[in-house]
């Protein structure tokens, strides 16, 4: 079984802004190591630095005044540093360049902290230690790059690397048995063709700063990465390796896990094609049930609406019949009244009729005293004759 044992990498930055430290604190926190990092500012506290507890690595910002990246370095030199020294700034100047011819290890400009962290997580890690003493390469790497003398610098600077199996020359040797997990290229005009059938292997680019642009365009359509001839050296080299074996191999285990979820999705969508069968099988006598129902519950509607209708006219009807009973009972009032009034008026005639007839026997009665009173008369007045013939 492997065991790997990642120790503390103590680093000594040669710093002058909050900005500045603010960014390698996210490098730091990049690398995924434990990270004891000391800044210092003048040559005396840097010269200190160095005699008390000799770093792993140095970085210079290369903004000091006083002590610019290449007084930094040979003072580095004179103490006999043997840890890289690497520079950090915002371009690739002359400046870097005197660094680098005196033996500085590498340049990082703003933007290439990726690879920094990358630099710094390999410093002082021990390799897995194999529980055999065979050791398996865990990349095979095609250098497809001309002429001759870059390719084979390119392999010498390889050849430190465990990690890496370099396939071998000419081209037109190659079997399938060496494809390449990574394909190295040069670009330019000396270089082949790549084959079509590589066409969709991880790619890394070698250029030269003038057809960067064409290296960028390749990286956007997929290509992992590029690095530049004129920066080319070991750490670069090594750095720029590391991340593209990081990329594929998160590419080919996202490639696992996407065909893993495919597979699964279409597991899935088996089971749901089933269910929805018997689902389907299951509900056809629901469906006829809500058919019914829905014939029914239109045919209660309808109903309704003829009630509704036939209690509106019944409805209507009634307002007629209780408006001519309203009437009726007005004129039955009113006959009611004149009923009363010619009740009234008989009453009245009755009791001038009884008046009358009353009058009439009274008048009858004195008719016949007047006759009598007459005879009377008339006798008296007989008696008068006789008694005035007597």
């Amino acid at each position: 079984m492997t065991q790997v044992i990642m120790q503390d990498v103590r680093i000594l930055v040669l710093n002058t802004s909050a900005s500045e430290r603010s960014d390698l604190t996210q490098v730091w926190q990049a690398t995924g190591r434990s990270i004891v990092a000391k800044e210092v500012r003048t040559r005396d506290a840097f010269l200190e630095a160095l005699a008390s507890e000799p770093p792993d690595l140095v970085v210079n910002l290369c903004l000091f005044p006083e002590l610019d990246g290449l007084a930094a370095l040979q003072l580095a030199q004179d103490a006999n540093l043997k840890a890289p020294f690497v520079i950090v700034g915002e371009k690739r100047g002359t400046g870097a360049e005197e660094c680098l011819a005196a033996g500085a290890t590498a340049f990082f400009a703003k933007g290439e902290e990726g690879q920094l962290a990358e630099f710094i997580r390999q410093l002082n890690s021990d390799q897995p230690m194999p529980s055999s003493t065979a050791q398996t390469p865990l990349c095979n790497v095609v250098l497809w790059i001309e002429p001759l003398a870059l390719r084979l610098r390119v392999e010498k600077m390889l050849l430190k690397l465990n990690e890496v199996k370099l396939v071998p020359f000419p081209y037109n040797t190659l079997s399938p048995v060496h494809t390449p997990d990574l394909l190295f290229a040069s670009l330019n005009e000396l270089t082949p063709a790549i084959p079509s059938d590589w066409s969709n292997k991880p790619l890394l680019l070698l250029v030269s700063e003038e057809r960067e642009a064409e290296a960028i365009e390749l990286v956007r359509q997929g290509a992992l990465g590029y690095i530049l001839l004129e920066h080319l050296s070991e750490p670069r080299l090594h750095i720029a390796i590391h991340q593209a074996l990081r990329q594929t191999t998160l590419q080919n285990q996202y490639i696992d896990k996407i065909s893993t979820l495919q597979q699964t999705l279409t597991d899935l969508q088996s089971r749901l094609n089933a269910t929805e069968s018997a689902l389907k099988r299951r509900t056809a006598p629901l469906r006829l049930l809500e058919k019914t129902l829905a014939e029914q519950e239109l045919t209660i509607a309808e109903r309704t609406k003829a009630h509704e209708e036939h209690l509106l006219s019944l409805q209507q009807t009634l307002t007629d019949l209780q408006s001519r009973l309203n009437a009726t009972e007005s004129a039955l009032k009113d006959e009611q009244r004149h009923s009363d009034s010619l009740k009234k008026h008989s009453q009245s005639k009755n009791s001038l009729l009884q008046n009358a007839q009353k009058h009439t026997r009274n008048f009858s009665s004195g008719t016949t005293t007047c006759s009598c009173m007459q005879s009377v008369l008339e006798n008296c007045s007989s008696t008068q004759a006789a008694l005035f013939c007597f």
